[in-house]
């Protein structure tokens, strides 16, 4: 019985010793990936720090907040590690025609209708929230393709910004008859969203699961207090990056044949299922070298 007990104590110490060294090979990962940060493209967002991804690979989310210097902005950080595939968080982030099935708690209306170039196109959103006049704006919405070949294929980003002449381009998109759920009318009194950027930044792991990061730097516009403002950026940052990985564990029923094109992290443009396909071939000849 004493060699029992003693066998299944050296087993439980083995078994410990390898999910620390498992842990430990996943931050060295991460931390290894940080120096491409350098090319991003929202310098103003932080870096996460070795701590930061120890926390993160023990099941935290990491958040932060901080204030753009000489701009009276804050932004807003989150990141965590999701239990989900890389391919299909990205299909989740970058599907901006239906951000308002994905974001249906505040994003009412949403679809893309300006393709610029492979890496570059507007986007239209309508958002509402309790007890305040409903919002929206035009994105131009970006693909950082320099960044994922620079990287590899390691780092993915998605990013974004409150597109120049933005009340003439909101008036253009109320013009398209692509409104599902509101009319022209009943944004007549809406408020142009002040300011926003932002980006995604994803990491695929070795194990199958994805570092995913959001960063947002937002400006309702309006009368809302500063407070209320800095009050729901921070627990809207937070929900949507579970919300996401909600979504994306079942994105595989969202995604068929009349599926419109989306890009890719490198910027090519493709359905959603032969880019799922493609991403996780070039994932699994990656983790196997």
């Amino acid at each position: 019985m004493k060699n029992i007990f003693l066998s299944l104590r050296v087993l439980s110490c083995v078994l410990f010793v390898s999910s620390v060294a498992q842990a430990d090979t996943m931050v060295d990962y991460l931390v290894a990936q940080n120096p491409h940060r350098a090319l991003r493209a929202q310098p103003t967002a932080p870096v996460p720090t070795r701590d930061d991804f120890v926390r993160a690979v023990a099941g935290e989310m990491i958040v932060k907040k901080g204030d753009i210097n000489g701009e009276g902005l804050r932004y807003v950080f989150a990141g965590q590690i999701m239990n989900v595939d890389a391919a299909s968080y990205w299909l989740t982030i970058i599907d901006r025609e239906h951000y308002d099935i994905i974001s249906e708690k505040n994003i009412v209306e949403s679809f893309i209708y300006e393709k610029v170039a492979d890496d570059r196109f507007f986007t239209y959103n309508a958002l509402i929230a309790p007890m305040v006049s409903t919002r929206h704006q035009v994105l131009n919405a970006r693909i950082n393709a320099e960044l994922y070949a620079a990287s590899g294929g390691r780092v993915w980003e998605h990013y974004w910004n409150l597109a120049d002449n933005v009340a003439a381009r909101v008036a253009h998109a109320l013009t398209l008859n692509r409104l599902e759920k509101l009319t022209p009318n009943d944004l007549n009194s809406a408020v142009i969203i002040a300011h926003n950027d932002g980006s995604w930044i994803l990491i695929p792991l070795p194990d199958g699961r994805v570092w995913a990061e959001t960063y947002s730097v937002n400006d309702p516009g309006g009368k809302i207090p500063d407070f209320v403002v800095r009050k729901v950026s921070t627990m809207a940052t937070a929900d949507t990056l579970e919300a996401y990985e909600t979504w994306a564990k079942k994105i595989s029923s969202h995604i068929d044949g009349n599926h419109v094109d989306v890009a890719g992290p490198d910027g090519v443009w493709t359905s959603p299922t032969g880019m799922q396909s493609a991403l996780a071939n070039k994932l699994a000849a990656l983790f196997a070298n």
